[in-house]
């Protein structure tokens, strides 16, 4: 019972909320790749706070952290022989063979370039659930977990043949997780991570490494993954969207973000109707008055702030 304890929110990866990190001199720099990491204890913390919680702390880089620091931990004969150093499912040696292997990575827009271009589709291997509430425009959904509780699905390889073929892929989950151990500081140094050491984690790596060894060679992997997507301002849709489509936008209220890639301005404006065949929606900017003309746009749910009917 966490009745007025103070609670310590960890994962095994733990991430961080910080964009500074401390060298050894002591002195702090920037970290300008990321705003910090993305983790499960991150985010569970802030839904314990959401829901009231003030006794909330956050345990900075997790359980790698704690045993860094040479503290106990207690693990089930399971999860130990998973981290053994002979089990080729064991993440350090799975990073290892996908750097070994020269698996390409990009970043959002690059992402965005070549599935924009069709030069590649986007496969987002997460969970079906987390795939319906959000997920990158035309991407197809071949899910390597079945459930919250990260239960791999056995007939993966299997979808993936069936729904995907032979196409190039970016493969994509929530997180993504990375294979880089640096970080780019903002006067453009590189720097070498510690809680980098093996990458990071995810689903959609782990789901390369199973293709990999299913033969599959033309794959590349989205550096951070739906989040990375997401912080660079590119559309997502949802069943959030979905479900103000089925019921009508006409009418809506919203928030639109300017195509302006270098500021972040938002433009109030009235959903006037949306076309089913286009997907576009047509919309009345409050800045251009009464008089205004309607205006032809894509909204979704992550571009788009959809505040009231």
């Amino acid at each position: 019972n966490a009745k007025g304890k103070t609670i310590i929110v960890y994962c095994y990866n733990g991430g961080t909320i910080k964009n500074t990190i401390t060298r050894k001199d002591g002195s702090v720099i920037e970290d300008a790749l990321r705003p910090g990491l993305d983790s499960v204890s991150l985010r569970a913390a802030n839904e314990l706070i959401k829901a009231g919680y003030t006794n909330v702390l956050h345990l900075e880089g997790g359980v790698s952290a704690w045993e860094a620091e040479g503290l106990p931990t207690k693990v089930s004969e399971k999860w130990n022989k998973k981290r053994r150093a002979d089990d080729p499912k064991a993440w350090p040696n799975v990073h290892a063979s996908l750097v070994a292997a020269g698996i390409d990575s990009v970043d959002a827009a690059g992402a965005s370039t070549l599935a924009g271009s069709g030069e590649a589709v986007i496969v987002d291997v997460g969970s079906a659930k987390k795939f319906e509430k959000e997920h990158i425009p035309s991407s197809i959904s071949v899910p390597f977990v079945i459930n919250d509780n990260c239960e791999t699905n056995p007939n993966f390889v299997e979808a993936f043949k069936r729904d995907v073929g032979d196409k190039k892929v970016i493969v994509t989950c929530l997180s993504g997780g990375t294979l880089s151990t640096e970080r780019l500081m903002d006067n453009g140094r590189v720097f070498k991570d510690p809680q980098l050491k093996n990458g990071k984690e995810s689903e959609s790596l782990r789901a390369i490494s199973e293709l990999l060894n299913a033969g599959y060679k033309n794959i590349v992997h989205l550096d951070g993954g739906n989040s990375s997507w997401k912080g660079q301002k590119l559309p997502m849709n949802g069943s959030a969207l979905k479900g103000i489509i089925e019921e009508g936008p006409a009418g809506w209220r919203v928030d639109v973000l300017s195509d302006d890639q270098d500021k972040d301005i938002w433009r109030r404006a009235t959903v006037t109707s949306y076309n089913e065949a286009s997907g576009m929606f047509k919309v009345k900017y409050d800045d251009l008055g009464e008089d205004g003309n309607e205006v032809e746009v894509s909204l979704d749910q992550n571009r788009t702030k959809w505040l009231s009917r």
